[in-house]
């Protein structure tokens, strides 16, 4: 991507498409901006113990909601592609 902008675009849109589309295939969820203060709040704790307790309560989210939220995500995880892998040039090169 050219730019800060172009790739801000591509990351909201795939985000977009990630909960609109993928997720909901595996689980009904209904509560999309819910999902996404999650999600944004777990990103925002990577490389830490996560409290489950705690990132509920800072999105206003119910902790058992939280905790089935964070193992679809998990699953979804396990089954993307990373984008990097798309593009690598041939070994030697």
């Amino acid at each position: 991507m050219p730019d800060a902008s172009a790739r801000r675009y591509w990351f909201d849109a795939y985000v977009r498409t990630y909960l609109e589309r993928d997720l909901q295939a595996l689980a009904s969820i209904t509560a999309l901006p819910g999902f996404r203060r999650v999600m944004r709040a777990a990103a925002l704790r990577l490389g830490q113990v996560l409290n489950q307790s705690d990132l509920a309560r800072d999105v206003a989210v119910a902790q058992p909601t939280v905790c089935r939220w964070l193992n679809l995500l998990a699953v979804g995880a396990r089954h993307c592609v990373p984008v990097n892998s798309l593009h690598r040039a041939p070994a030697g090169r």
